[in-house]
């Protein structure tokens, strides 16, 4: 995954897979991140290294917004999901990403189906990158009104963005 990560230069960056927040590592430190194989994690750390800045990165992880009670026990959150999307969508754009989708909670696989489909349409037929959220949010509150997916995704960065797909 990373050699390919590294390997070209990507205007858009999809990520579609398991997340986990806060797991203990073998250093004893506390680690958030993508989940790929043998207990190695993506973040945002990795993403910084490529050469070149993606324009989109679009993060369709469940958990990486997980609560994390503080240290004593008292019962509260140290962290709200919408808190730990924004640390790692602030840490892409602080790096120059234009526009950033994290999901700031667990999301049911069907409904962050519709999400990412309609929001990619959306986007590929050449609507804002707001545009294209809040199409993505309708579509999924609509077709899944049992699920709170359409809510858990975030947007930070230019909303007039658009993808153009015949750009280099």
């Amino acid at each position: 995954v990373l050699a390919t990560l590294y390997a070209h230069p990507y205007r858009v960056l999809a990520i579609a897979a398991h997340g986990l927040f806060e797991a203990s590592g073998p250093d004893g430190r506390r680690y958030s991140g993508v989940v790929l194989s043998d207990g190695l994690l993506l973040t945002a750390v990795e993403i910084e290294q490529m050469e070149v800045v993606p324009e989109l990165v679009f993060i369709n992880c469940c958990h990486l917004g997980g609560l994390n009670a503080p240290a004593g026990g008292s019962g509260g959150a140290a962290y709200a999901p919408e808190q730990l999307a924004y640390s790692v969508a602030r840490a892409l754009v602080e790096m120059g990403v234009r526009a950033v989708v994290a999901a700031a909670w667990a999301v049911d696989d069907n409904a962050a189906s519709t999400f990412a489909a309609t929001f990619f349409d959306r986007l590929g037929a050449g609507e804002t990158f707001g545009d294209a959220v809040f199409a993505a949010r309708r579509a999924t509150f609509e077709q899944h009104p049992a699920s709170n997916t359409w809510g858990a995704y975030q947007a930070w960065g230019d909303p007039g963005y658009r993808l153009h797909p015949g750009a280099a």
